[in-house]
């Protein structure tokens, strides 16, 4: 009966643009692709294929560490389910009917499977609201992610609006080194020159922002003695910390006496 459900199950895809699954680009796909293959099928369809899992990931995962659905669901939507069957017993379930063929067996899995279409409706809205209000994620770690999301879009100016919102406590440094860095990468030395100066006053960032000084005023403002002391100072934290970049640091502290 197999080639039947697949022909309905292409019906329904050529009628959509879009495909919205979680975790369907590891396995859901791949094995709906392996049974048209089976079954001497082509699947035609071109849609736009949105997995939910690595856009959550990239949102949730610095805060909640794991991802699962119902952990979103928890942690996220304040969805807790009740009387649902866990989804480690599905395939158990499903051989079971297989056997017997009663159908009463399915309706446990036909509610779990419901229940992830729903949560997946609910969790796409709220993706949707924070990629375009990321300041409503509220929480500082999901603020930050936002902020990473942001700026691998290229847009470093929504990135920098989320860093500066979660420039607190032990996000701080991470937030301010990513501020540096999009100001960097944009050619605006001196405004990033600031926040590295912050980070050293505030004595954030160990050795890195020493660093980007030493760089800044070695190659941006040709100040070679600022670079030299800039560099001393990152010798002389290195040393306190014994960090593993000490020679790198040796290195071009005799490079620019050279100088």
């Amino acid at each position: 009966e197999e080639v039947f459900l697949l022909s309905r199950v292409m019906e329904h895809l050529k009628e959509k643009k879009h495909l919205c699954t979680f975790n369907g680009a590891s396995f859901d796909m791949p094995l709906l692709e392996a049974r048209f293959t089976m079954q001497r099928m082509r699947n035609n369809c071109q849609l736009t294929h949105i997995d939910l899992l690595h856009v959550a990931r990239r949102v949730w995962k610095m805060r909640l560490k794991s991802c699962r659905l119902s952990r979103l669901e928890e942690m996220v939507l304040g969805i807790t389910r009740e009387d649902d069957l866990p989804g480690s017993m599905v395939p158990e379930r499903y051989f079971q009917y297989l056997k017997c063929k009663d159908f009463t067996l399915l309706e446990d899995i036909l509610e779990h499977n419901g229940q992830d279409i729903l949560s997946l409706a609910h969790l796409l809205h709220r993706l949707c609201v924070l990629h375009d209000a990321p300041l409503e994620a509220g929480k500082q770690e999901d603020i930050f992610s936002l902020g990473k999301v942001y700026e691998k879009r290229g847009k470093n100016e929504g990135a920098r609006m989320c860093y500066r919102a979660a420039d607190k406590g032990s996000l701080s440094a991470l937030a301010r080194s990513r501020i540096a860095e999009t100001y960097r990468r944009e050619g605006k030395t001196e405004d990033a020159a600031k926040v590295y100066e912050t980070m050293i006053q505030s004595r954030q960032g160990g050795t890195a922002p020493l660093i980007a000084m030493a760089k800044i005023c070695e190659h941006k403002r040709r100040d070679i003695p600022a670079a030299i002391e800039y560099t001393r100072k990152a010798i002389m934290l290195s040393a306190q910390r014994e960090d593993a970049d000490m020679a790198a640091l040796q290195k071009r502290f005799e490079r620019l006496m050279k100088k």
